[in-house]
């Protein structure tokens, strides 16, 4: 299965994913959709064992919303862009198997919320920022990532990052337990490989059980909100 915007490359058991659309890796409907069809095919391809996502480049993970197609698009697109978000981060909170973020650069807005639906993250010691600029740019949480930020994140961050739109890099997201780990650029995907690994000896059903548990409010929330807004 090809795709547009993703780039998939196979270590052993572990597919390590990288987002590759424009320089930000910002994201449109096509770009969320494919993530969705991807993670499908992740989970029907029984070789596969965990999931390492990252991004191209050197300074950015994802800086979310594509903002110029979203413009462009028009406010009649609003609504279905809006599922289309909570489709992708539900559909990442349930994948059953392991899922690592490795941050090579800025992680901002959509990106940091869609990478607190993945198991563990991990971020460059010496580049880019993890941000939620919601408060700066006066945009409000939609359904499902108010649930999904605060079963994540401890909660003194999720309040600090929230309410004042905090840049923090990566010592600093260790520190305040957004990242397990923070690496030099050339060891940052080694490392966080090494971690996947461990996670992709577990048993699966068990692991997709207690991942389960340990999310079940923001998997309702999102399941709620996306049973509630029918595709148009």
């Amino acid at each position: 299965m090809s795709f547009s915007f993703l780039h998939i490359e196979r270590h052993d058991d572990i597919a390590c994913i990288t987002l590759q659309r424009k320089e930000d890796n910002s994201m449109d409907r096509a770009c969320l959709q494919e993530i969705i069809d991807c993670l499908d095919h992740m989970e029907e391809d029984h070789s596969v064992k965990a999931i390492l996502w990252t991004g191209h480049g050197e300074k950015y993970f994802s800086t979310g919303i594509d903002l110029q197609w979203f413009t462009q698009a028009g406010p009649d697109a609003l609504p279905g862009f809006m599922r289309k978000i909570a489709e992708m981060t539900h559909r990442t909170l349930i994948f059953p198997k392991p899922t690592v973020g490795a941050f090579n650069g800025h992680c901002f807005g959509l990106g940091a919320i869609w990478s607190c639906a993945f198991d563990f993250r991990f971020m460059r010691q010496d580049r880019g920022w993890f941000c939620f600029p919601e408060v700066d740019v006066n945009i409000p949480l939609a359904p499902g990532m108010r649930e999904l930020i605060c079963g994540t994140l401890p909660f003194s961050t999720t309040n600090r990052l929230l309410l004042t739109g905090q840049r923090v890099g990566g010592e600093d997201a260790v520190r305040m337990g957004i990242v397990e780990a923070a690496y030099p650029k050339d060891t940052l995907l080694q490392q966080a490989l090494a971690f996947t690994r461990i996670l992709a000896s577990k048993e699966q059903t068990i692991y997709a059980s207690l991942k389960h548990d340990l999310r079940r409010e923001a998997i309702t929330a999102y399941a709620t909100y996306l049973q509630e807004n029918p595709p148009a």
